[in-house]
């Protein structure tokens, strides 16, 4: 590995896309072991499904950079669909973003609140 003495290199991730119609892979197999763990580590933390970014949605929180806010998830929910009504709604969606809006929700309601 080159780089500075003392310096901890990240290991190489092969970066990718997903389009319709196309297929992605890495190009050997250290790349696909670790865009493999990558995933993983991506989909087992609910707190990295929820994404913001300034120039989507107004800013407000979406599910791992799609159009979907979490308050759209939230009020399907309130509105009494049940969940597999809501990724029937929302087939880009699985299981794991709908607990991910529940538990980014929580977390913001979830406050202390000093008492004077």
């Amino acid at each position: 590995m080159s780089g500075s003495p003392g310096r901890r290199q990240r290991p190489h991730i092969v970066p990718f896309v997903i389009d319709e119609g196309q297929n992605c892979c890495a190009t050997n197999l250290d790349n696909f072991i670790n865009l493999g763990k990558l995933i993983y580590l991506y989909m087992s933390n609910w707190k990295l499904r929820i994404t913001t970014n300034p120039a989507q949605c107004g800013g407000r929180p979406c599910i791992r950079g799609f159009r979907i806010r979490v308050v759209d998830i939230i009020d399907l929910l309130a509105a009494g669909l049940t969940q597999e009504q809501v990724l029937q709604e929302m087939p880009d969606l699985e299981i794991e973003d709908i607990e991910a809006a529940l538990k980014y929700a929580a977390s913001k309601l979830d406050h202390p609140i000093i008492a004077a």
